[in-house]
């Protein structure tokens, strides 16, 4: 299965995931409210992800829990939802004509698993690395916990390792 964010490419959910989604729903007394939840859970995530790209701050506030905690956030953001919003526009200020994908999308018991690849132009200042005009992947590993079908806390590494050769000058062999 492929999903579309607007102009996100999102990638293919894996086979262990879908025989899991499967077994859950030929199994009535293990189904129910769980594999529901964890689609449910999932569509929000794919939505957080849209309104991040889009710099959407009233999406955003919608998909975030007033109490909502970013565990992980680089230190010139607040580890609240306008931290998140900083983040956001500072992402996009950063980057320009990015395709993301998500490599891994698994939820389970109001948590849901991200590993996700970025690639993107490098046409702003991003994280205090200037601009490189160069195309850079960056990915990413992400846990949220959700409740209530908000997001109420978040964990993530990126690895910017890229974006941090993108800077490095060419050297002559």
């Amino acid at each position: 299965m492929e999903w579309s964010l607007g102009h996100l490419e999102v990638g293919v959910l894996t086979p262990v995931c879908l025989r899991s989604a499967l077994e859950n729903r030929r199994r009535p007394d293990r189904a129910g409210k769980a594999v529901v939840g964890n689609i449910a859970d999932k569509e929000v995530i794919k939505r957080l992800f849209e309104a991040f790209d889009a710099v959407d701050f009233e999406a955003i506030d919608e998909l975030l829990s007033p109490d909502f905690v970013a565990h992980g956030l680089a230190p010139q953001f607040s580890e609240d939802a306008a931290g998140w919003k900083a983040l956001a526009a500072h992402w996009s200020a950063g980057f320009s004509d990015e395709v993301l994908t998500f490599d891994d999308l698994i939820a389970e018991n109001g948590r849901v698993a991200v590993r996700w690849t970025s690639r993107a132009m490098h046409s702003g200042d991003v994280f205090g690395i200037a601009a490189t005009g160069r195309r850079v992947t960056i990915s990413g590993i992400e846990i949220y916990h959700l409740a209530g079908g908000r997001v109420i806390g978040y964990w993530g590494e990126l690895n910017l390792s890229d974006l941090s050769a993108a800077q490095a000058p060419a050297t002559d062999s």
